[in-house]
């Protein structure tokens, strides 16, 4: 069965599992954690969403660079007014 649909591949999912969860438990994202959107693509991150502080979007990015397999990160998340 065709699909038009991107599918994303097992190393990608896994990666993107593995950014979810650690800025869940680090301390400095954790407050905003569930609110991001994590997608992976050939191990680059993007990350959007909004966050309450420009320190919290640059937190964001370092822990999402900070994990392993993670080429680069796009940030794309936005600073509540």
């Amino acid at each position: 069965m065709a699909t038009n649909a991107a599918t994303i591949s097992p190393a990608d999912s896994t990666l993107q599992f593995k950014v979810r969860l650690e800025l869940r438990i680090n301390p400095k994202t954790e407050d905003f954690a569930k609110e991001l959107k994590v997608s992976v693509r050939q191990g680059v991150v993007t990350l959007e969403g909004t966050v309450p502080t420009d320190i919290d979007r640059k937190n964001a990015e370092r822990v999402a660079l900070g994990v392993t397999d993670v080429s680069a990160v796009i940030n794309n998340l936005k600073v509540a007014q």
